[in-house]
């Protein structure tokens, strides 16, 4: 190869890896961890999208947990409620099946934390809550190191209104 070209080559390569990890962070999915704060939403939790994570379905079982999808801003809201050693996440799918992730809220009970999301408008977001505990060796950054909470929700994005729906 003669010495000119090669500048360029090497540019070219720099070029590339440089616009290889300047990939917005809103876009990536998978396994994330959340940040302490409080959602910008101008909406609060309801009903349909809210889940508080429980044992049991009895009125007096306290819960460990609850997470929040927040449509106008695409935030989810994550709190452990209890100090027991477990982290607490939300598993997420768009309902097209085209992205999913894990989120992890490891801050500690009662430490509010978020995490951003850019979902495309329109589209539906399937959820649920659950608990994992790092005993054992699980790294609580896969699936199936959590325990999930029955009931899980779907509400859809960029939308008032959300409506229930299964895992």
């Amino acid at each position: 190869m003669s010495k000119t070209r090669q500048p360029a080559l090497s540019a070219i390569v720099s070029l590339f890896i440089v616009l290889a990890w300047a990939a917005p962070a809103s876009a990536a999915d998978g396994y994330q961890e959340t940040y302490a704060g409080i959602p910008s939403s101008s909406f609060g939790c309801d009903d349909f999208t809210s889940m508080l994570g429980k044992d049991t379905p009895s009125l007096n079982d306290p819960a460990w947990g609850q997470a929040c999808f927040y449509f106008d801003t695409d935030e989810w809201y994550v709190l452990d409620k209890q100090s027991d050693g477990r982290s607490v996440g939300v598993q997420w799918r768009l309902i097209d099946g085209s992205r999913s992730g894990l989120i992890r809220d490891k801050l500690g009970a009662g430490v509010n934390s978020i995490l951003n999301k850019s979902y495309p408008n329109g589209t539906a977001v399937k959820w649920r809550i659950g608990h994992c505990n790092t005993s054992g060796g699980k790294t609580c950054t896969n699936a199936s190191d959590f325990t999930w909470q029955a009931g899980t929700l779907c509400s859809r994005t960029s939308t008032p209104g959300g409506y229930a729906c299964q895992w």
